[in-house]
């Protein structure tokens, strides 16, 4: 099964004081999920992202991949 979605982040600073614009980072993008079955009660499920924005003011691009085996 394969399910597209969005994913995103984004870090303010401290929860009782935000940091600057400059110094706070928020990425967003498209992501891919979804799950192979192992027989009867095992599974690999998949994620991967990817993700533009800024960090710490920086233009940033990054891929996020996570493989997860479920028993």
């Amino acid at each position: 099964m394969l399910q597209p979605g969005l994913q995103g982040f984004g870090e303010l600073g401290a929860w009782d004081h935000w940091a600057p614009r400059r110094e706070q980072s928020h990425r967003i993008g498209p992501m891919l999920a979804g799950s192979l079955p192992l027989g009867t009660s095992q599974a690999l499920k998949y994620e991967a992202s990817y993700l533009t924005g800024s960090i710490f003011a920086e233009h940033a691009k990054t891929f996020s991949m996570r493989l997860q085996y479920v028993y």
